[in-house]
């Protein structure tokens, strides 16, 4: 697999099936052409496994997710490395999607919406997730994000960066979210604020709002919340 050509088409070419096995990873189909023009499988070259695990997971760490996981197919070594990894960042690849048809757009969308559910499967339990970020234009289905994001809420992060495009219909904020205690940095992009929530986070030091549905009460009420704010960017 050539990561650099992630750049130029969506990160989910050539993923056929994405599927947890007993809970410890990811079981990938990677389809690619062979000399004939037809499809086969090809193991990629693996060229940075000398590297200590600790450098590994640091540099994965500032990749997207989809990126991450394809690594799993470099070597047997590779396969769980994706699991260790503190941040989670999934986004539906939105760059690509105006060149793309209708049909393709929503073919990729599932695909996107395969990959968030079976990520989050996994139990992660030997790991610390420090950083959840999600960016997705929003079509309905909310029960299906809300699910998503009870994944941050249990994890206890510190950094969660939801960037949610209305289109359709608008999404609204899980009130529990308002309750990570652990928060130290909260970004919140596109979405609505469901009624007065309580509001809970005493480690939260910066607040970016943008495009985000409230009044000045609701702002209030969030603002309480937040004893410990040193910075805040409201824009809209």
């Amino acid at each position: 697999m050539d990561l650099n050509n992630l750049s130029l088409h969506s990160p989910y070419d050539g993923i056929d099936d994405i599927t947890i096995d007993d809970g410890s990873g990811l079981n990938i189909t990677h389809a690619v052409k062979g000399p004939n023009g037809t499809e086969e499988d090809r193991e990629p070259e693996d060229r940075i496994s000398e590297l200590p695990d600790a450098i590994i997971i640091q540099i994965l760490s500032f990749l997207p997710t989809i990126v991450v996981v394809r690594t799993s197919l470099f070597s047997k070594r590779w396969r769980h490395v994706w699991t260790l990894v503190p941040v989670l960042d999934f986004s539906d690849s939105r760059e690509v999607e105006f060149f793309r048809r209708p049909n393709e757009k929503n073919n990729e969308r599932k695909k996107f919406f395969k990959f968030v559910d079976e990520c989050l499967k996994h139990p992660y339990a030997d790991t610390t997730i420090t950083k959840f970020k999600l960016e997705m234009d929003f079509y309905g289905g909310g029960h299906r994000v809300d699910g998503w994001l009870r994944f941050p809420v249990i994890k206890s992060v510190k950094e969660l960066d939801l960037h949610v495009s209305p289109t359709r219909s608008i999404y609204y904020l899980p009130n529990a979210i308002l309750s990570i205690r652990t928060l130290t940095l909260l970004k919140l992009n596109g979405l609505q604020l469901n009624g007065f929530p309580i509001v809970s986070l005493p480690s939260l030091k910066v607040l970016y709002i943008k495009f985000f549905i409230m009044n000045d009460k609701a702002l209030n009420n969030l603002l309480l919340g937040c004893p410990y704010l040193e910075k805040l960017d409201i824009r809209g």
